[in-house]
């Protein structure tokens, strides 16, 4: 979408130039924030208005162009700041990861994340291998 003519009280028309060339049917067209659309898995895009085809408002990480770490969102660390998870609050996590693959024997691991903190612990057959990452990065990428 782009604006023609602008009679709102501040001027919007630099939120509008970010240029698309459409994969599809190769129309160009421009769009803002206002634009995009999330999917069920949390891709965001926008719709090209000539064909309607899907346009990623990003690129799209695959095994041939992931790059560290340029791919990936940083969890807490300089760029990004996220909560910090207190000591105490990942040793409950610990606990509860513990108590639940005591309960699912079979499972072989048991995750959890958020804020700044990652915790995984593994079901080896004599022991739990425990791994805690603060200030962690994070991608995701088809098979």
């Amino acid at each position: 979408m782009k604006i023609i003519e602008n009679n709102y009280k501040y001027d919007l028309a630099k939120d509008y130039e970010i240029e698309y060339i459409c994969e599809s049917c190769n129309s160009v067209f421009q769009y803002n924030d206002d634009d995009i659309e999330i999917d069920e898995r949390g891709d965001e895009y926008v719709k090209c208005p000539c064909c309607g085809h899907k346009c990623l408002t990003y690129e799209k990480v695959t095994e041939k162009n992931i790059e560290f770490p340029k791919s990936f969102y940083e969890f807490g660390g300089t760029n990004i700041k996220s909560v910090d998870v207190s000591n105490n609050e990942i040793t409950t996590r610990i606990k509860e990861c513990i108590k639940w693959l005591k309960e699912n024997p079979n499972e072989p691991f048991r995750y959890t994340g958020y804020g700044n903190m990652f915790l995984c612990v593994f079901n080896h057959e004599d022991e739990y291998y425990i791994v805690v990452c603060k200030d962690y990065f994070e991608a995701s990428i088809d098979k």
